[in-house]
């Protein structure tokens, strides 16, 4: 993947995903495929309004970039396990 700090293999792109999940609950710290179908579209949902400016709030401009390019990085990495049919390591 480009722009991550060069190019960047897919499965190394780091992002904030680990505080939304238990991971008790995951099976060896992977999130099965089913769960990443399940949230790809709502993540590209809160991408966009992010995009348009919803979810903004009164954060600093220099923190909204870093919390949409965290966002971005995200919605990148799942749909490209959607795209493979791979699950995704949480950790």
């Amino acid at each position: 993947m480009m722009d991550y700090g060069g190019v960047v293999p897919w499965f190394r792109v780091e992002t904030c995903l680990r505080p939304m999940f238990d991971l008790s609950l995951l099976d060896d710290g992977m999130l099965a495929l089913e769960w990443v179908l399940g949230m790809q579209s709502r993540l590209h949902e809160v991408c966009a309004a992010w995009g348009v400016g919803s979810y903004a709030g009164s954060a600093e401009e220099d923190m909204k970039a870093e919390q949409s390019a965290e966002l971005v990085k995200l919605v990148s990495v799942v749909d490209y396990c959607v795209e493979v049919g791979r699950s995704m390591r949480v950790r």
